[in-house]
């Protein structure tokens, strides 16, 4: 049995953060028109999950990955969809004696690389945080207009749907 501050379990409260998050953005580009620079790092965002979920399931990383797609809102839509499943799966599976377990990757030079599970799922939370900062600081700027996608909104609201 886990404890409540078990790191298997910040991991999984922090991932339900993670979709939400993105749900936001799916949804508010499903109803805005945006500058297409937002759809563009979005897709990134989304993109550079791929090769962090083939790593966690035991796989190389295929070498012909594209890192940067030009995906439209549906295409981002879709891959989201897939890698959120596969990483809640993940996530939701992991003990917390997994989370220091080393998984071994190469760069395209084939420098070796090793990084436990708890840094890979770090790199991939806080990448997505990253580049929806950069969203919201876009559709702010260029439209007014405040995405609350960040960590205390969701605290927040999640607060207020459980009274």
């Amino acid at each position: 049995m886990m404890s409540d501050s078990s790191i298997a379990l910040y991991f999984r409260h922090m991932f339900e953060y993670e979709e939400c998050a993105n749900r936001q953005i799916v949804s508010f580009l499903s109803t805005n028109t945006v500058p297409s620079e937002v759809v563009t790092i979005f897709g990134h965002l989304i993109a550079d999950m791929q090769p962090w979920v083939y790593l966690m399931n035991g796989h190389g990383v295929p070498e012909n990955i594209d890192c940067s797609p030009q995906w439209s809102l549906e295409e981002c839509r879709s891959h989201l969809q897939s890698s959120t499943e596969v990483l809640r799966a993940i996530v939701m599976e992991l003990e917390d004696a997994d989370f220091s377990k080393s998984i071994t990757s190469y760069a395209p030079n084939g420098r070796m690389f090793q990084n436990t599970v708890s840094e890979i799922l770090t790199q991939i939370l806080s990448h997505g945080q990253h580049h929806r900062g950069q969203i919201e600081w876009i559709v702010e700027r260029e439209m007014g207009q405040y995405l609350a996608t960040s960590y205390m909104p969701f605290l927040r609201q999640r607060s207020l749907s459980q009274k």
